[in-house]
């Protein structure tokens, strides 16, 4: 979506002759400033153009974002998921005893899980 702001194609009115553009050596204070006066419309021109186009870039990164981002999101929730469904299935395990907790032992010569 277009900013409102950058919809409308500015105009630019200069009247003192004080805009000079860069190699613009015809502009002169008090002078005829036309010149200067389309090469300011052409730069502010330019810079509109650049600004629709930054946003027109951010908008399709944000877009790519937000879809690779709802898979990974989903993916997510699904390990949360399983997690908490282990932990209950343990949990009723032991408390049924068909299941023992191990304690890790320092003196198995790391050799793993001991009891």
């Amino acid at each position: 979506m277009i900013q409102p702001w950058l919809q409308a194609r500015p105009t630019l009115i200069i009247s003192t002759g004080v805009f000079r553009s860069k190699g613009d050596s015809t502009a002169k204070p008090g002078g005829d400033n036309s010149l200067s006066v389309r090469n300011a419309d052409e730069e502010v021109s330019k810079l509109v153009e650049q600004g629709k186009e930054l946003q027109e870039s951010a908008s399709t990164l944000i877009s790519r974002n937000s879809q690779e981002e709802a898979p990974l999101r989903q993916r997510a929730l699904t390990l949360d998921s399983n997690i908490k469904m282990l932990r209950s299935f343990i949990a009723f395990s032991v408390k049924k005893g068909k299941l023992r907790i191990l304690n890790w032992s320092t003196s198995n010569k790391g050799r793993g899980w001991g009891e």
